[in-house]
């Protein structure tokens, strides 16, 4: 069942959606922080965190925050521009 956020889309939606499009870095940065901002939203950057991981991605630093940690692992993967 696909996680929602009140008055917005489906987080799964939203993420097939932005799967198919590079973004600039301070976009996508953006957009993370927007998420940080609610519990619930927090919770997604974690499920975000441990898919990239188990997709093969590096560990995260346990210093490193969870959305540099995605936006290093979308960079790499060509996700993100700038």
């Amino acid at each position: 069942m696909p996680f929602t956020l009140r008055c917005t889309k489906s987080i799964t939606r939203m993420m097939q959606r932005e799967e198919m499009q590079t973004k600039t870095l301070h976009a996508r940065e953006l957009e993370l922080q927007h998420l940080m901002a609610t519990p619930e939203g927090r919770r997604e950057l974690e499920e975000i965190a441990k898919r990239y991981r188990d997709a093969g991605g590096r560990t995260r630093h346990v210093k490193a925050s969870v959305i540099t940690y995605i936006l290093i692992h979308e960079r790499q993967q060509g996700l993100i521009v700038g």
